[in-house]
């Protein structure tokens, strides 16, 4: 099976790749051999570890002492089990809230907030845990901290060093441009669809994420080497916000041909990328913004999420809602995705939107 879904992988990659109007020949079939090896050596770094823990017995090195614990260690345990749970969901959706998407912003903000939650419920209850903990859950949490976790950790560093040895990170980039790239040619005979410019936008907010992480490099970069690994983050940031300013042409196309234009853009950044050519992908860069516009605009979004948070866990104690327990927890939680979505997102409009959402769904409206 992993033989099966890494070649189907490549084949994806390459099958995109043909659709492409790349001229003339000798330049098509020179990238075409640059797509398929880091395709190949992408799908084999990228079915390593995850897909050894998915479908071998190796996932229940975890799940099984995790189930014992939050089965039979009592009420703190249990929250205790699925606070690490969520909280390691939020770590893995962590990249979601890179996306400049609503849907990927809330749902990582919930993921986030759920894991806030079990963590204030794991402390509350501290106190009441004492004889809460049966032998079977004792026994299974001494085999997952002295036996699963050290497996499970040397397993993923082996697999990450591996991986370091056959590629690197351009080649998970190129096959996502050439994916993007293709997304947005296949709608080019639809351009004036708002589903197909909203897909072709989507492709290209992938493509940018993706550039972000990868352009950064941090694989190649000594951890101690903070002014290099500063120096290439924002590089990447650069080139991550050009592959964005599509998104603007795509969306205000008044033709096939300004499709057309954006697919010959993004060929060259693809050609850029395989030949990592990083001068290229850097000559239209534009600057960031200050590290003061930074901070002062990540403050706008972080004070009045943090209030918002505050507020939902004092709001449930007032006369008004504390005599009814269904109507104190939707206020919290309405409150709580508010204050999480307001913090993640770059703009407060989509606090706002998940607000009129989720007020419209509360059982006293």
């Amino acid at each position: 099976m992993p033989a099966q879904w890494r070649y189907q992988g490549i084949s994806d990659t390459l099958a995109a790749f043909d659709t492409l109007p790349i001229e003339p020949q000798e330049r098509r079939y020179e990238l075409r051999e640059l797509v398929r090896q880091a395709a190949k050596r992408h799908w084999n770094h990228r079915m390593s570890f995850w897909l050894r823990f998915c479908v071998t017995p190796q996932m229940l090195l975890a799940t099984g002492p995790l189930s014992i614990i939050g089965i039979f260690g009592g009420a703190w345990w249990r929250f205790v089990t699925m606070a690490v749970i969520v909280t390691l969901a939020a770590t893995l959706m962590r990249e979601a809230a890179l996306h400049r998407t609503l849907l990927a912003k809330v749902f990582f903000a919930g993921t986030a907030t759920w894991a806030l939650f079990q963590w204030i419920m794991v402390t509350f209850l501290f106190d009441s845990a004492e004889g809460d903990m049966s032998m079977a859950s004792t026994v299974a949490l001494a085999f997952l901290g002295l036996v699963s976790t050290p497996i499970l950790v040397w397993q993923a560093r082996a697999c990450r060093f591996e991986a370091r040895d056959d590629s690197n990170p351009h080649d998970e980039l190129l096959t996502t441009a050439i994916m993007a790239t293709a997304a947005v040619y296949r709608g080019r005979g639809r351009w004036r669809s708002a589903s197909s410019k909203l897909a072709g936008s989507q492709a290209l907010e992938r493509l940018a994420v993706r550039a972000r992480l990868c352009l950064a490099l941090r694989e190649c970069v000594d951890p101690a080497d903070r002014a290099l690994r500063r120096e290439l983050r924002t590089e990447a940031l650069r080139i991550a916000e050009t592959i964005r300013k599509h998104k603007k042409d795509i969306t205000t196309a008044k033709s096939r041909d300004d499709v057309d234009e954006v697919v010959t853009k993004l060929i060259n950044t693809a050609q850029a990328i395989a030949k990592s050519d990083r001068a290229a992908l850097l000559a239209d860069a534009p600057e960031l913004p200050s590290a003061v516009s930074r901070v002062r605009a990540a403050m706008t979004r972080i004070i009045p999420g943090a209030v918002i948070i505050s507020a939902s866990f004092l709001l449930p104690h007032l006369p008004v809602l504390a005599g009814n327990e269904a109507r104190a927890d939707a206020v919290q939680w309405t409150l709580l995705a508010i204050g999480g979505t307001w913090i993640l997102s770059a703009s407060a409009d989509a606090g706002t939107r998940v607000g009129d959402v989720l007020g419209r769904s509360l059982p006293f409206k």
